[in-house]
């Protein structure tokens, strides 16, 4: 009997030493297991921080260019002023009032500035279409402007004269007076259509060398200004 408790007692001693040896073995597992997930827990939220920072980032850029693209848009009920020029490449809508020997009739037009050369690389330009073609007047330089007008809707019977009537105005708003012309192909002036036709053509002015000038379109009721710079 005594025996039985001895034994007995050494099995209760084992397992309370195995238990007890578990219990120290699991504690500290328990807590590195539980220092990982903070780590992992701090270092994911740290990542997911500097994802939405980049995403801010990208996502003002992206509205700022889209702001920047559209501004031009917001005023072009203002387009046409010296204050507000047409923008280079940007078509402008308007209606041109013609006269044709007894008959008028109103032209609706869309106007467009293509291309700019100005200088020396105007110049040669001007000497493809004719040698003969003079250098620009001391203190000037020569502008070559590609125009394309699109006959949006108007008469069907009497055709449209592609206009010629142009000012330049210099950036102090003086206009500068054209005492130079340009023998150009193809001319943007004076070509004769019909609704639905697209026409293109050039026009040469001069301007002071260097000057911001704005190009005019003078339709004697109205003026439309267009800015000559390229974006």
């Amino acid at each position: 009997m005594r025996l039985s408790l001895y034994l007995g007692g050494n099995s209760m001693k084992k397992s309370l030493l195995f238990l007890t040896s578990i219990t120290l073995l699991s504690g500290p597992i328990v807590s590195v297991t539980a220092q990982t997930n903070e780590e992992k827990l701090s270092e994911i939220k740290m990542q997911i921080e500097s994802l939405q920072a980049e995403y801010d980032k990208l996502a003002g850029e992206t509205n700022e260019g889209q702001s920047s693209a559209t501004d031009g848009e917001d005023n072009k009920a203002d387009w046409g002023k010296r204050s507000t020029p047409v923008p280079f490449g940007k078509p402008f809508e308007l209606t041109l009032k013609e006269y044709a020997g007894d008959t008028t009739f109103d032209a609706k037009v869309s106007l467009t500035v293509k291309s700019v050369l100005r200088g020396e690389k105007a110049f040669e330009k001007i000497t493809e279409f004719n040698r003969f073609n003079d250098p620009a007047p001391e203190g000037l330089e020569w502008v070559l402007i590609e125009l394309e007008l699109n006959y949006l809707e108007g008469n069907e019977d009497t055709p449209l004269r592609t206009p010629g009537y142009f000012k330049v105005f210099d950036s102090k708003g003086k206009e500068v007076k054209q005492d130079a012309y340009a023998s150009l192909s193809p001319e943007f002036s004076g070509v004769e259509i019909f609704p639905k036709v697209i026409h293109t053509g050039y026009y040469a002015i001069t301007v002071p060398t260097g000057d911001d000038s704005l190009f005019v379109f003078d339709d004697f009721d109205q003026k439309y200004y267009f800015d000559l710079k390229q974006p």
